[in-house]
């Protein structure tokens, strides 16, 4: 390629001069688009001692200069002077957050091939330090969530989990999991630069950062992140500037291989006001849906909750929030702080009519009174037995004995007659509901694990409604 004719008359020589004969030099090599993206944008502050001293916005112009034109630069600067020169950039760099910081880094062209940080960039990942794998609780609803994001953690930028698009309904623990795949990365991967920003966020800074003409500078930013984390991602629905912002960032880090998770309360097929260029991206994405919280679920969290508080509660109050919250983890905790909050206020326990009442004014929970339906299911679902078993003539024992409870409890729990009840069974006559309730009664008073098993039985019964 033809060389430049240009030549330093002496090191005193207008540094703006000498950086316009430089930028020319470019214009030959490079096109017009990176010109004006990533050079014009850089100021010369001085010429000394064959130091040439460059301002620019970010440390990402530093870092995209050496990753794609560093032969550019030593080809156009052994053109423009005479003698070897080091490029040093000053460095003002904004942080997201609001802070800022400068720094002094040095790009050498003087035949070395290395880049000297003077200074140490301080990097402010956003991370809620709360959310860790180790507080996550598993289920039947997350765990393959839950795997992939593990996985993830140890393997960021993996071609078959990037992006990483987690979606389902508010309060599910998207975030909770999305911000420990960043703790996880970074206790593997501590040099990594991770960034946690919902997406609200995202377009105000996209909106300031127009007004005041610096989307150079929030996209430059944006393109140093190794681990790019984007919460609620919905939010971007109908925001066409901050969505070409966000499809250039997702571009420039996917070709990177940097690691992209992204949480949303639908799945891409269901969003509304985003271009179709994103949508197909995010289809393309690893898509794992994360479900409401099953029985099992939700009493790990309850445990978990009792746990950090150091409080307990009675186990007919812990069964009556489980079979009882329907709602998302969001509303499990924040109807649990309730109770608790309530019970400090009052210095009473929690009972269960306590946690009836809170339930009552927070989700419109309403008690449904106990039928003979209501039993049998419940009996039937702790035995692992058909509603039909129960109700037929098998004399096998475990059938008969769920037979009795049902008869037992329906007499204690409901105001039916022997009659009804028999009736209800399949046809039985009242007296064998007499001699069941009587056998269970014998029962009780002489095997604790039965009874334990009968109590455990009646807690259901009363929480499930």
């Amino acid at each position: 390629m033809e060389q430049l004719q240009y030549r330093e008359k002496s090191e005193t020589q207008n540094v703006v001069t000498i950086w316009e004969n430089c930028i020319e030099g470019f214009r030959t090599r490079i096109s017009e688009k990176d010109i004006e993206r990533f050079f014009v944008p850089i100021k010369p502050m001085s010429y000394e001692n064959g130091d040439l001293l460059l301002s620019c916005p970010t440390s990402f112009f530093k870092e995209y200069l050496e990753a794609h034109h560093k032969e550019d630069f030593r080809v156009v600067l052994s053109s423009v002077f005479e003698n070897p020169v080091n490029v040093k950039f000053w460095i003002e760099k904004k942080i997201i957050s609001g802070e800022s910081k400068k720094e002094k880094s040095f790009l050498s062209f003087n035949n070395k091939d290395e880049i000297e940080n003077k200074e140490e960039v301080l990097w402010d990942n956003k991370l809620c330090k709360k959310y860790t794998f180790s507080s996550f609780k598993e289920g039947e609803s997350n765990k393959i969530a839950m795997l992939i994001a593990q996985q993830v953690s140890k393997k960021p930028g993996e071609e078959s989990m990037n992006p990483f698009f987690i979606f389902g309904k508010p309060g599910v623990g998207k975030t909770h999991l999305m911000t420990a795949v960043g703790w996880g990365i970074l206790e593997n991967y501590p040099q990594k630069r991770v960034f946690y920003v919902e997406t609200h966020d995202f377009i105000n800074q996209y909106v300031s950062a127009a007004r005041f003409h610096k989307v150079v500078d929030l996209m430059g930013f944006y393109q140093q992140v190794d681990v790019l984390l984007i919460d609620d991602f919905q939010v971007l629905e109908g925001k066409e500037k901050t969505q070409e912002a966000f499809f250039e960032i997702f571009n420039y880090l996917r070709r990177l291989g940097k690691q992209i998770i992204i949480t949303c309360d639908r799945s891409p097929s269901e969003l509304s006001g985003v271009h179709e260029r994103i949508i197909s991206r995010m289809k393309g994405a690893l898509n794992i849906e994360m479900l409401k919280p099953d029985l099992e679920l939700k009493r790990k969290i309850l445990e978990e909750k009792l746990r950090q508080e150091n409080v307990d509660l009675p186990e007919v109050v812990k069964d009556f929030i489980v079979n009882n919250v329907n709602g998302c983890v969001r509303e499990f905790l924040g109807i649990i702080a309730t109770l608790f909050a309530e019970s400090a206020v009052e210095n009473k326990e929690v009972t269960l009519e306590g946690a009836k009442r809170v339930l009552k004014r927070v989700s419109g929970f309403e008690e449904k009174e106990i039928d003979l339906s209501h039993i049998i299911n419940v009996i039937c679902k702790y035995y692992s037995l058909k509603e039909d078993d129960i109700k037929g003539e098998s004399r096998r024992q475990d059938i008969a004995r769920a037979r009795q409870l049902v008869m037992f409890f329906s007499k204690k729990m409901t105001k039916n007659s022997l009659s009804v009840i028999g009736s209800f069974l399949g046809g039985k006559k009242h007296t064998t509901v007499m001699h069941a309730c009587k056998v269970i009664e014998d029962l009780i008073s002489l095997d604790k694990i039965f009874l334990d098993q009968v109590s455990s039985i009646e807690c259901l019964i009363k929480t499930a409604v």
